[in-house]
């Protein structure tokens, strides 16, 4: 197990993941942080739980709609 730090909205993570895991963890989280920027240049800094909140609802309405 490796720990990996990413950067999501400006704000560092230090998260747990296999270290075969390690690429689809980074690519992950730079989907989530292009979300978060995005969001984040539309409405101002936000509390954290509220910008992973709207960048997990705006990547899964994308899923949903790829599975549609």
């Amino acid at each position: 197990m490796t720990e990996l730090e990413i950067s999501i909205g400006g704000r560092i993570f230090s998260v747990a993941c296999e270290n075969e895991e390690q690429d689809k963890v980074k690519r992950a989280a730079a989907l989530i942080n292009e979300e978060a920027d995005s969001i984040q240049a539309q409405l101002g800094r936000l509390p954290e739980a509220k910008l992973l909140l709207l960048s997990a609802l705006m990547i899964a309405d994308r899923l949903v709609d790829v599975e549609s």
